[in-house]
């Protein structure tokens, strides 16, 4: 029973969810589930990818660890953060 306008948020919602393990994943050194809850996150919520913020963290989720990633994130004077 709840109202459109929040039904409309479970998309993006699970796919900031997959993302935030995602993140944890990775800050734990574990690229493999990182990558894997990219994935699932993108199948939650496909649109994310063409965000920002949504491209953003995936690329982290499957790259934050690779030193071009570093050095790309530095250049643009922004700390990498978990998702």
């Amino acid at each position: 029973d709840l109202p459109p306008e929040i039904k409309g948020l479970k998309k993006k919602a699970m796919m900031n969810m997959c993302f935030t393990g995602g993140g944890y994943y990775l800050e734990g050194n574990d690229r493999k589930n990182a990558a894997r809850m990219a994935r699932k996150a993108m199948r939650k919520n496909p649109a994310g990818i063409f965000s920002a913020q949504g491209l953003h963290k995936f690329l982290y989720c499957n790259f934050g660890r690779a030193a071009w990633y570093q050095r790309l994130r530095n250049r643009f004077g922004k700390k990498t953060q978990p998702a």
